[in-house]
């Protein structure tokens, strides 16, 4: 395989992972945005008593950590792109030099 392809096939891996890890981010954040709020909801009806109570708090701070979490994902989809774009145009400025 000539270093052109390697280059142009690194660099679309790399994307490609990124945009799978933005993909993931945003079903998770989709999940705490909806599913996690109707699951409370729903158990707050049934879950009666102090234990009920606590895991319905516990339940609640899940949330903004998951929200967060789908946050840092989308940044690290960011710094991949970033990252694999730095790198694929210093091999390809790297190639043309060699070529001469």
């Amino acid at each position: 395989m000539i270093d052109r392809d390697r280059i142009e096939i690194d660099f679309a891996r790399a994307i490609a992972r990124a945009d799978e890890l933005e993909a993931m981010a945003g079903e998770l954040y989709e999940l705490a945005k909806g599913d996690v709020s109707l699951t409370l909801t729903l158990l707050a009806r049934s879950f009666r008593g102090e234990n009920g109570k606590l895991f319905l708090q516990k339940g609640k701070q899940m949330a903004p950590e998951i929200f967060e979490l789908a946050d840092q994902m989308h940044k690290a989809a960011s710094n991949i792109r970033f990252s694999a774009e730095v790198i694929y145009k210093a091999e390809k400025a790297a190639q043309t030099l060699a070529m001469y």
